[in-house]
């Protein structure tokens, strides 16, 4: 049967010598695995010794945990009962830092649409989205850097595709298929991974 750790135990491993992390309600050694980290240690030694689960999840897809640490990197169930009562980790703030730009999108999105169905162009979708999500979860999709340069373009180049409506076509049959890097598709979309990824 597997240690169970205590929070004071887990507390004591903070470092790039020993780092370990809480993660649904388990204890890893996710010290070998800090130089690998797509996201850099920086994240990770900021949520060493604590319950990293809500930074975590949003911005991982299931398997995640697997796919990356050996199984000798799970030492064991957490003790629940040690755990604080409302932790707030380093990496969680509801602030943002005093140096910060303002988000255009976050200023919106108290005059957005608040449903998908009444959103008439991609500003409302964002703003909705702003509503919609964690703000930590936000950050990771937005990703715009410090000077917003290359999400400002691409907001841009947005902008320049124009829909021009063209009066008395029969429009009684539509087919929006088409065709994207050889294959056949219902709706001419295509999703890239997201920013971070």
């Amino acid at each position: 049967m597997a240690k169970t750790y205590t929070y004071d135990e887990v507390q004591q491993h903070k470092s790039n010598e020993s780092c370990w992390v809480i993660l649904y309600g388990n204890v890893y050694d996710v010290t070998a695995f800090l130089p690998d980290h797509p996201g850099g240690t920086k994240i990770i030694l900021q949520l060493a010794g604590t319950d990293a689960t809500e930074e975590y999840d949003p911005v991982h897809p299931p398997g995640t945990l697997e796919d990356s640490l050996p199984p000798e990197a799970k030492l064991g169930p957490i003790d629940p009962n040690t755990l604080p009562k409302s932790e707030k980790s380093p990496a969680e703030s509801d602030q943002p830092p005093r140096n910060a730009k303002v988000d255009p999108a976050q200023e919106q999105a108290e005059s957005s649409p608040d449903v998908l169905e009444d959103c008439l162009n991609i500003d409302d979708i964002e703003a909705l989205a702003t509503k919609s999500i964690s703000r930590k979860a936000w950050g990771y999709y937005y990703s715009a850097s410090d000077d917003l340069i290359s999400k400002t373009f691409n907001n841009r180049v947005y902008q320049s595709i124009l829909m021009r409506p063209r009066i008395f076509v029969d429009c009684s049959r539509v087919d929006t298929s088409t065709t994207l890097v050889g294959n056949k598709v219902d709706v001419p979309f295509f999703i890239s991974p997201a920013a971070m990824a």
